[in-house]
C-alpha cells in the first residue's frame, strides 16, 4: 500500500540516453496509477529526565560499554558544531580525546568512540562507547564522563579546534568518489527536504564553528545526569563500584522484564 508512482524516487547515473530511458520507463510503468498513501505519523521523542545504568550479564572477559542520549535532527542549526564537537570527543579516531585518554594514555581499551547520528525526521542518538576488561569498567566509564565534563567546562584549544574542522572539511569530498555516489546523495538530500545549498555550504558551515560553539553544544547535548548506560559483561567484577557513578542500576534479563535493584 506504500508503493505508488507518486511516492517513487528514481536516481540514475552512468552512460545512458535520456530519451531512451524515459521511453523504457513509460513502456514499463506508464499505466501505474497514483494513489493516496497513508500519512506518516511522527512519534514525539523527548530526552530522558534521569540517567540509568542497565547491566546485562554475559559470561565474558570484557564488558561492552555504551553510553547514550538523544541527539538532534538535520534541521537543528547546531548540527555543524555538533559534528566538530563529536570529532574532538570520540569521533576523530586517534585525534579524539576518548581514544587518546582511554587507549593511548591509560591502556583501558583497544578502541573508544562516539557519534551523533543526525536524524532526518526525528532526533538521532548520541552514543559513546568502548570495550574493556571487567575490572576496568568503572574506571573507563568514569574517564569517559570526565572527558565529557571537561568539554562542557572548558573551551577547546585553537589547535584542537582547527584540526577537527580541517578533518571534517577534507573528508567531505570522499562522499563523492563517483557519479553513483553523487546522484545517490543528491536524491537523498532532496527526498528529506535538505536545503538546496546544503552541500555547497557544508564546508563553510564547518569552517565557521568556534570554540564557544563547541562548548555550547557540549552543554546542550551532554548531560551526565540523564545519560543512559548499557553494560554487557560479567558484573561480578565491577558491580560493587557502580554505585559511585550516582545513577540507578537495573539488572536486565533478556528473557524477562528489567528490575531495578538499586
Amino acid at each position: 500500500m506504500y508503493f505508488a508512482p507518486n511516492e517513487l524516487w528514481l536516481a540514475v547515473s552512468g552512460d545512458f540516453d535520456r530519451q531512451r530511458l524515459m521511453q523504457f520507463l513509460d513502456r514499463n510503468f506508464g499505466d501505474w496509477q497514483p494513489r493516496q498513501v497513508p500519512d506518516q505519523v511522527m512519534p514525539t521523542v523527548t530526552r530522558p529526565e534521569s540517567g540509568l545504568i542497565q547491566v546485562v550479564t554475559k559470561d565474558l572477559p570484557q564488558t561492552t560499554i555504551v553510553i547514550g542520549d538523544l541527539g538532534l535532527t538535520k534541521d537543528h542549526p547546531d548540527q555543524y558544531a555538533v559534528r566538530v564537537f563529536n570529532y574532538i570527543l570520540g569521533g576523530g579516531g586517534f585525534n579524539s580525546r576518548m581514544m587518546r585518554e582511554i587507549r593511548s594514555n591509560r591502556g583501558l581499551a583497544y578502541s573508544a568512540y562516539s557519534y551523533f547520528q543526525v536524524g532526518r525526521r526525528l532526533p538521532g542518538p548520541f552514543v559513546a562507547g568502548t570495550e574493556t576488561k571487567n575490572t576496568s569498567v568503572v574506571p573507563a566509564v568514569t574517564l569517559t564522563r570526565a572527558i565529557m565534563a571537561e568539554l562542557i567546562a572548558k573551551p577547546v584549544s585553537a589547535d584542537e579546534l582547527q584540526l577537527a574542522k580541517e578533518s571534517q572539511i577534507n573528508s567531505f569530498v570522499f562522499g563523492f568518489e563517483n557519479t553513483h555516489s553523487v546522484v545517490k546523495r543528491q536524491m537523498t538530500l532532496t527526498f528529506f527536504d535538505y536545503p538546496e545549498d546544503y552541500l555547497s555550504r557544508y564546508r563553510d558551515h564547518i569552517a565557521a564553528v568556534t570554540a564557544a560553539d563547541v562548548q555550547r553544544v557540549a552543554r546542550e547535548f551532554v548531560d551526565l545526569s540523564r545519560q543512559q548506560m548499557v553494560l554487557v559483561g560479567d558484573p561480578a567484577e565491577f558491580r560493587a563500584d557502580l554505585e559511585q557513578l550516582g545513577l540507578p542500576i537495573v539488572d536486565v534479563d533478556l528473557d524477562e522484564s528489567p528490575e531495578i535493584v538499586r
